[in-house]
């Protein structure tokens, strides 16, 4: 297993029961599965 990305939680992801929001949760998710995916790819390609 590797980290593909790191966040911060900002005030602004955080709901009043101090739960992150699903979507950004989801948001985030996206975004790496993305990078992982390119990543991956672009390392095969070569």
């Amino acid at each position: 297993m590797e980290l593909v990305s790191s966040q911060i939680c900002k005030t602004g992801d955080i709901g009043i029961y101090n739960n992150l929001f699903g979507g950004k949760l989801l948001s985030w998710l996206d975004e790496a599965g993305g990078t992982r995916l390119l990543n991956k790819h672009y390392l095969c390609k070569n």
